[in-house]
């Protein structure tokens, strides 16, 4: 299992809305796993949780604190990684369940929109190395100077998936990390160029997204790549 290929998925919102839903990804996050693949997915909040947690917010508070609306957003995605370990579990797939600070997506200060520093998958890879299917909160990490829990914004998941793939694939190559601002806004090309074949299909009725897996060398990645999410986030 630890020279298995890695693949990894991003889940978005909508494709996580119910836990029937969380069911069918578990099933189908079961199948690459009885197929080889050590997997990896990243989930966003289920369905609109986190519109949810905004609007509770602003019913609390005129101008919530940056730091305190980090702490309550963040705990949508906790919610469904938490339950995708769960249905994993019960069909009888080892899992476990990690924060973005957990998994090690170091960012800086910032509250609402940090930016990804560097990611440290050392966990992951343990992990993945014990033959769990390994899930990740996505949209968050915390700064390695303040140990403050940190937000990416908008997008955030998407960021993620992209950010621990590259880190993902560059130790399955060569055991280091290698991360650049690059990885993080538009940083998808970044990752198709590091040797990493990205393909769109269909997870769910109605969900589209990422699928991030190890290519053979010498294949090219298409032109004006770029990447669809699984719903929101």
């Amino acid at each position: 299992m630890r020279n298995n290929p890695i693949i990894v998925q991003k889940y978005g919102g909508a494709c996580l809305e119910t836990p029937a839903r969380i069911c069918a990804v578990a099933r189908s996050l079961a199948d690459l796993r009885r197929r080889g693949y050590r997997v990896v997915a990243i989930v966003s909040a289920m369905g609109k949780a986190t519109d949810e947690l905004v609007r509770m917010a602003y019913q609390v508070s005129a101008h919530p604190n940056r730091r305190e609306l980090d702490m309550l957003l963040t705990t949508g995605e906790r919610i469904s990684m938490s339950l995708m370990s769960m249905a994993l579990f019960d069909l009888g797939v080892p899992a476990i369940s990690f924060t973005g600070s957990q998994a090690g997506v170091m960012t800086d200060e910032s509250h609402s929109s940090a930016r990804i520093l560097d990611v440290r998958p050392t966990r992951v890879l343990e992990e993945l190395g014990r033959g769990r299917v390994v899930v990740l909160a996505g949209f968050q990490g915390v700064n390695p100077v303040t140990k403050e829990i940190t937000t990416l914004g908008r997008g955030g998941s998407d960021t993620t998936a992209v950010a621990k793939g590259r880190v993902l694939r560059n130790y399955q190559g060569s055991r280091r990390s290698l991360l650049g601002r690059s990885a993080h806004r538009g940083g998808c090309k970044a990752f198709a160029s590091a040797g990493f074949r990205v393909s769109v299909r269909n997870v769910l009725l109605g969900c589209q997204g990422f699928t991030f897996s190890q290519r053979g060398a010498g294949t090219k990645p298409k032109r004006g790549f770029g990447f669809e999410k699984m719903g929101r986030r």
